[in-house]
């Protein structure tokens, strides 16, 4: 099977429009509750690694505008080829100038710090990291708290170790600079904005 044949195989959304609004109004819900677990459809078959969810948010947020970094076991032709074609977002190698980095686990994460935080001027012109980070609920257990949170949430997910934590509370302490991170599990979400604080 050809490239581009394999790709119209792994269909997109089956109703672009309001499956993309569905999936923006989740994520904008994850990101102004950080923590809070969020219902996410995604297509029914993407190329493997690749999961259903990560698909729905690439989906939703790419487009020709936005570099795509792919880490680990999802730089694969066929993932950059469904990614590409479905969102005509741009594949690159160099992670410092990627929008949106996905990673199909955390021990696949790269230096954060080596990543776009944004300027003092802009700095919503960071990246986005999307996890891939199996089951919520399971391994080490944070509380988070900041903007968005009343007084603190608890929360984890499969494979988010103490030196995960450690990352990501650097990243805070770099705030209003910094990265943002999409978690995404069996049909859900969780986001943790660069404004979260992060204690053990």
């Amino acid at each position: 099977m050809s490239g581009l044949a394999q790709q119209e195989y792994f269909a997109g959304f089956g109703d672009p429009v309001h499956e993309a609004q569905a999936c923006f109004r989740s994520l904008m819900e994850a990101m102004s509750r950080p923590g809070s677990i969020v219902e996410v459809d995604g297509p029914c078959e993407v190329p493997a690694p690749l999961s259903p969810v990560m698909a729905s948010v690439a989906l939703t947020l790419c487009d020709y505008e936005t570099p795509i970094g792919l880490v680990g076991e999802l730089r694969s032709d066929a993932v950059a080829g469904y990614l590409r074609f479905h969102t005509s977002a741009p594949v690159v190698d160099d992670l410092t100038e990627a929008a949106f980095v996905f990673l199909p686990n955390v021990s696949a994460l790269p230096d954060l710090g080596t990543m776009r935080p944004g300027t003092a001027s802009y700095p919503d012109k960071s990246a986005t990291i999307v996890i891939d980070a199996g089951s919520f609920g399971t391994g080490l257990d944070v509380d988070l708290s900041g903007p968005g949170i009343e007084t603190h949430v608890c929360f984890s997910a499969t494979g988010l170790d103490a030196p995960f934590w450690r990352h990501a509370q650097a990243n805070h302490e770099r705030y209003p600079l910094g990265l943002d991170i999409i978690f995404c599990g069996p049909n859900a979400i969780a986001a943790l904005p660069r404004s979260t604080k992060i204690e053990a």
